[in-house]
């Protein structure tokens, strides 16, 4: 099963948005966090595999990045 870890990160650390089974889900997460922390953190969502350890197949599925 594939699983989408939403996950926030900046200079100075990162930390889980959430987890979602379902990737539209994940990005509303993702937007919400974007927006609530005015663009701060950059976000990611990577794409898993439940029970598995990190492969080569985990994936960066969509990237919403700070202005600078």
């Amino acid at each position: 099963m594939n699983v989408y870890v939403v996950m926030a990160f900046n200079e100075t650390g990162f930390y889980v948005v959430s987890v979602s089974t379902n990737l539209e889900i994940a990005k509303n997460y993702a937007e919400y966090e974007f927006k609530q922390r005015v663009g701060a953190w950059n976000i990611r969502i990577y794409k898993k595999i439940l029970d598995a350890p990190q492969t080569i197949e985990d994936e960066i599925v969509y990237t919403k990045e700070k202005t600078k």
